[in-house]
């Protein structure tokens, strides 16, 4: 018994390295025999230092750690969770086990942060949604944040405008390993994001060329159904027609004729990923109208608010004033804080009551 304590720190460190292991295989494929591997090279190790087998069996080894209080894992909201769950419920008829394995397997592997930033609520967003796409941007740059303009994301038709909180979806270079690996029909990256969206959401779709199709009439007639807040991607759109027929709004660089899964494959729902040269985190705030679209961090969410809200007060201030006597902006604008009691822009507003 004293043995099997002091060779259980050894054991146990080999077992969360399987269990990162079998994390990483696809679900259905996983036997019983790759574990034991492990256990027959620990075995060979420790036979050239002298040192008797384990002699112990890997579904004991599994059983007794089991037993044991789980480690404490910190909090991290992961959009991969459930798949994690089904991928560990499916261990369980493999290694024999009647207990779940989860606390074995880690939330994210190697050196990889939480994908989301933050939560941007209802509230906040329908508040954001009032402000224009420029102001989201002037506020941004107040903040010395780097730009967070979607390039090439443009309306599908006039007068078309989103606002939600952003579902990521990210392409990648069509592959035959790649399209062999990815988990197909229902199960596919891309519908695994559809089933996320609802009317508060934007589905943000990385495309791997202007030119390519994320998908047209079938695909999105899913998104339909699910009242989705908007589309943005930096890649081409399909079925144009039609898609106008289903009345939610769509942002893309263009419209083609081309089929996608020719030249990429849908890769992972829900990650960090990058959109007409913008980092777009799960969670962000996507606001879009007929200047293109604008990506607010949730992170900084209600400071981007106040800051472009505030902007948007005096500068209904400045043109209200240049109406009334007209002359060169430049008396007034453009501006940055902090704003000069003494300057002109400065006594305008105090004249006007406003406070800055």
């Amino acid at each position: 018994m004293s043995s099997l304590k002091k060779s259980m720190s050894t054991i146990e460190s080999m077992t969360h390295k399987a269990a990162t292991r079998m994390q990483s295989i696809h679900r259905g494929r996983l036997v019983r025999h790759q574990t034991a591997d492990l256990f027959a090279e620990a075995d060979r190790e420790r036979a050239t230092r002298g040192k008797p087998p384990l002699r112990i069996s890997i579904t004991s080894i599994f059983q007794q750690l089991l037993n044991r209080p789980p480690p404490e894992l910190p909090p991290a909201p992961d959009p991969n969770r459930q798949r994690q769950t089904e991928f560990c419920r499916s261990l369980r008829p493999a290694l024999s086990l009647s207990k779940p394995v989860l606390s074995l397997v880690p939330h994210r592997t190697m050196a990889l942060g939480p994908a989301k930033g933050g939560e941007v609520s209802d509230e906040l967003l329908a508040k954001l949604a009032t402000l224009s796409t420029q102001s989201l941007i002037d506020g941004l740059w107040v903040m010395g944040w780097p730009d967070a303009f979607i390039e090439g994301a443009r309306p599908l038709k006039p007068g078309q405008k989103c606002a939600g909180r952003a579902v990521t979806l990210n392409f990648v270079p069509q592959r035959p390993d790649i399209a062999a690996d990815k988990p197909i029909g229902v199960e596919s990256p891309e519908y695994e994001a559809f089933e996320l969206c609802g009317a508060n959401n934007v589905l943000v779709m990385s495309s791997v060329g202007p030119w390519e199709s994320v998908g047209g009439d079938i695909k999105f007639l899913r998104l339909k159904q699910l009242g989705i807040g908007g589309l943005v991607t930096d890649g081409s759109v399909r079925d144009t027609d039609e898609l106008l027929n289903y009345g939610f709004p769509v942002f893309s660089y263009s419209t083609t004729p081309k089929q996608g899964p020719a030249a990429m494959q849908p890769w992972e729902c829900n990650g960090v990923i990058s959109c007409g040269g913008v980092v777009v985190r799960p969670g962000d705030a996507i606001i879009g109208d007929q200047d293109g679209v604008v990506c607010v961090p949730a992170a900084v969410a209600q400071e981007v608010y106040d800051k472009a809200h505030g902007r948007e007060e005096i500068e209904v201030i400045i043109k209200e004033e240049l109406i009334k006597n007209p002359g060169p902006p430049g008396r007034y604008y453009p501006f940055k804080p902090p704003i000069k009691p003494e300057s002109p822009l400065g006594k305008l507003l105090t004249s006007k009551g406003h406070k800055f």
